[in-house]
């Protein structure tokens, strides 16, 4: 029994440890399933991986040989070098571009640059890039093609860092050889178009003056004989040479001041000016155009009126005639009207200037190609008669221009058989502090040149008028002669001091520029002596120094030139006595002026405008032989008489002149045709016997 126990024990003992045995086989079987499991995933992700490195391999080997080939065929070269200039790669295309190799480029770089200017700051740009560790702007370099060439290359460069800091450059640099040529070609062009424009600009000039001198002189050879022919004989002969020597006058005006205007040398001067008056100029120009009684030309001011603007009157005067001359060309009955108005709701006050007419009409196709030069409406489009579609086209293209700079513009709506409206609008400088006039007193009659306009008071008092012109002394001592006051002349500086200082004056008239003693001299010498007497300057100077200098010699006022006669003596009347009332009354000009003095005024007034043209070849002759001071002495003259003597264009051409050459010398003297036109008409204004057409109807 106890055996049989015993081997029950061993039994169980030995099962219990098969078991346990078991367990530790499940275990490790389990454990090594799981191994063999993980190792088989290990297995599969290295395959994996394997595989797409092997891909990846492929791409980056094709990517480099993309990139290669990339470089190889690009026409600009890719470079990368090191702080010290040291070049660590290099693209293939240096050597297309330069015909070195990359081992050639690295070693000896430096060699390869010429002596062009460009190379100068080349290093300056590394540097700075190096220093700063900014991107450099794009920069040229010229170097030696290997065949012997130039080659000229833009580079663009920027820095590369390692560890923070600037490590090199990496750069690119393109080939622009044929870009740069191009561009040298196109300057070379340039400076040539504008040598040719310059030529042509002194050509038209000369040509213009050969022209004008003969031509003025058959003017007036046809005028005197228009004066003394019977009616039929100045129509058939006289009226035919007039018209068509002044229209080819007006021809050659219009050519050159287009020439001008494109090549950005037609001057614009921006200055104060009465708009009625200005109206009142354009008037006596076109009002000898009105010979048609089938023809009404009206005027009409729609709104209130600045008295003043600023602008520049004889440009505006200009297209503005341009704009009426025409409407009376092309308009064979019906009417011609002037509309004037200024548009204060604008941000920025604009005169409005529109010329309507009855006329032909322009064709809808022709309403922009007017404005161009040299170009006309199609005569047959507007059934225009072809002895009425004259003219080069010229006006327009100029008024245009002339409009732009004034700061406006000019439109045109017309149809055909309907007549046209031209609307011209301009800037008219600020209006706050304007004085205003309305329509109804605006004096819409063309002003006479032949007028006097002297004021109607009479006075008592003695001047010393010192002025080296003989025109402008006479002239204004005959003018104040007629008025009641004794005027004692004296040539220059010298002769005016010695009169003031022995003789005594109410006034001191004293023109600046005198030969021998000039006027700031002399009076510095009479206030040292003493003399009291008010000194007046006169003067063309706009300068705030001149200014100061004329006071600080001892002037009492400053006039500046030119200045109109009629303004002038009313100027003085300020410093003189009033003569008795019983002198003075309220007599008309005619009563109080007697006929020998309107007759001497006239004269002086005369000779004077038949001189101007002359004097203005003597002004060419001077310009042409470099003589500056003789040009400026003649200048002088022209801007202190004429507008004295009632030809105020004159005096402002002159005077643009002569700011021209005071700011650029003599070379800044392009042209004179200008004022040639202007001497020219201001002497046929003399010749001419007064115009029997009716002044513009009031509308």
């Amino acid at each position: 029994k106890r055996a049989a126990q015993a081997l029950q024990e061993a039994h169980d003992q030995l099962e219990q440890r098969v078991r346990e045995r078991t367990a530790e086989l499940t275990a490790a079987n389990e454990r090594l399933r799981r191994e063999v499991a993980e190792r088989k995933r290990a297995e599969d992700a290295l395959r994996a991986k394997t595989e797409e490195l092997r891909s990846s391999g492929e791409v980056l080997a094709r990517l480099a040989e993309e990139q290669t080939t990339l470089l190889r065929h690009t026409r600009d070269f890719l470079y990368r070098h090191d702080r010290h200039g040291v070049f660590t790669y290099l693209s293939p295309a240096v050597e297309s571009l330069t015909g070195y190799t990359v081992e050639e480029w690295k070693t000896h770089y430096t060699t390869y640059l010429t002596d062009n200017p460009l190379n100068e700051k080349v290093r300056e740009y590394t540097e700075e890039t190096l220093r700063t560790g900014r991107e450099s702007p794009p920069y040229r370099v010229a170097i030696r093609h290997k065949q012997g060439h130039e080659v000229i290359l833009e580079v663009n460069e920027r820095p590369y860092f390692e560890d923070g800091e600037v490590a090199g450059i990496i750069g690119v640099a393109r080939d622009i050889t044929d870009r740069v040529r191009a561009e040298e070609d196109l300057k070379r062009a340039k400076e040539a178009a504008e040598a040719a424009n310059r030529a042509k600009t002194a050509f038209l000039a000369n040509v213009s003056h050969e022209i004008r001198t003969p031509l003025t002189a058959m003017l007036a050879a046809a005028e005197l004989f228009a004066a003394n022919a019977d009616p039929v004989q100045r129509e058939r002969y006289a009226d035919p040479i007039l018209t068509n020597g002044r229209h080819l006058l007006n021809l050659i005006d219009d050519l050159l001041d287009l020439s001008q205007a494109e090549s950005g040398r037609l001057d614009i001067v921006i200055r104060s000016c009465s708009l009625p008056e200005l109206v009142g100029d354009v008037l006596s120009v076109v009002s000898p155009l009105h010979r048609r009684p089938s023809v009404e030309l009206s005027v009409r001011y729609e709104t209130p009126v600045p008295a003043w603007i600023r602008t520049d009157p004889t440009r505006l005067k200009q297209a503005v005639i341009n704009l009426l001359a025409n409407a009376l060309k092309f308009t064979r009955e019906g009417i011609v009207q002037l509309r004037i108005r200024v548009d204060r709701d604008a941000e920025e006050p604009r005169l409005r200037i529109v010329v309507r007419d009855s006329g032909p009409g322009i064709d809808p196709r022709d309403r922009e190609r007017i404005f161009q030069a040299f170009v006309k409406g199609d005569a047959e489009r507007t059934s225009t008669p072809p002895a009425l579609s004259g003219g080069v086209g010229l006006g327009l293209p100029l008024t245009r221009w002339i409009a732009g700079q004034l700061g406006g513009d000019i439109t045109v709506d017309s149809k055909p058989g309907a007549g046209s409206t031209f609307t011209l609008r301009v800037r008219t400088g600020p209006l706050d502090h304007a004085e205003w006039v309305r329509p109804e007193d605006v004096c819409l009659e063309p002003k006479l040149p032949t007028s006097l306009g002297l004021p109607s008071a009479r006075y008592q008092g003695r001047v010393l008028l010192a002025d080296d012109f003989d025109d402008t002394r006479r002239l204004i001592e005959e003018a104040l002669t007629s008025m009641g006051v004794e005027v004692v002349p004296a040539a220059d500086g010298e002769e005016a001091v010695r009169h003031a200082l022995r003789e005594s004056f109410d006034l001191i008239l004293m023109d600046l520029r005198m030969p021998r003693v000039d006027g700031m001299e002399a009076t510095r010498r009479l206030r040292k002596q003493g003399c009291l007497v008010p000194i007046i300057a006169l003067t063309a100077s706009t300068t705030a120094d001149d200014e100061d200098r004329i006071r600080e010699a001892g002037f009492d006022g400053l006039w500046r030139k030119p200045i109109e006669l009629s303004e002038l003596v009313s100027r003085i009347g300020d410093y003189l006595r009033d003569a008795p009332s019983g002198a003075q009354g309220r007599s008309s000009i005619e009563d109080r002026i007697s006929p020998d003095a309107r007759g001497r005024l006239a004269s002086i007034r005369r000779e004077f405008a038949l001189s101007l043209p002359a004097r203005v070849d003597a002004l060419r002759e001077a310009w042409k032989a470099g003589r500056r001071d003789r040009v400026r002495e003649i200048l002088h003259q022209l801007i202190g008489s004429s507008g004295i003597h009632g030809f105020p264009a004159v005096s402002e051409e002159a005077a643009r002149i002569q700011a021209r050459v005071k700011r650029n010398g003599l070379d800044a003297v392009e042209s004179l045709r200008t004022l040639e036109r202007l001497a020219a008409e201001a002497a046929e204004s003399q010749r001419q016997p007064p115009s029997s057409s009716s002044p513009p109807t009031p509308a």
